[in-house]
């Protein structure tokens, strides 16, 4: 606490003293000797130091700054890439391929093409989202639909590796 009025110029000085020393001992003879010794040297120390190179100086806080903002970048930066590979596997354990490819060798060809040119379809398409949301009451032709539009995504955007179709 003797030095807490430099805090504002010297955010990162360190003055150790050996009052650990005392404390481990129990001695508290040594308290006072600690304490004079740590003071001489801050002064000896502060009549070194120049004003000006104090300024010249990029406060600690900054440098600290710059390289934890940068190392959470780069972590962040992981988490995400590694997030994105896990998605399809987190929204279903299930394998809907074999599904896929028996819905679409049993439909009739030109089946539910109107879908692939609808409005929402489309705009879908052109959306930087392109999530293609198809809710509907049971028995009414979500799956047959939805197979006809995958297999539609499929070969639109196969060799299209930022693109993933689950």
């Amino acid at each position: 606490m003797e030095a807490a009025g430099l805090m504002d110029d010297f955010p990162c000085i360190v003055i150790p003293g050996i009052c650990d020393y005392a404390d481990e001992r129990k001695n508290d003879g040594w308290h006072e000797y600690a304490a004079g010794i740590a003071a001489a040297y801050a002064k000896d120390l502060l009549g070194r130091l120049q004003p000006i190179d104090i300024r010249k100086e990029r406060p600690v806080k900054d440098l600290i700054f710059n390289q934890v903002y940068n190392k959470v970048k780069r972590i962040t930066s992981r988490l995400e890439k590694e997030d994105d590979r896990k998605v399809p596997k987190r929204l279903t354990p299930m394998k809907y391929s074999s599904l896929q490819n028996d819905v679409i060798q049993k439909r009739q060809s030109g089946t539910r093409k109107w879908s692939l040119g609808s409005k929402e379809f489309n705009n879908c398409l052109q959306d930087s989202q392109r999530i293609l949301f198809c809710p509907n009451i049971p028995r009414t032709g979500k799956t047959f639909l939805t197979s006809v539009i995958i297999n539609q995504l499929s070969q639109l955007f196969n060799k299209t590796p930022t693109i993933c179709i689950v």
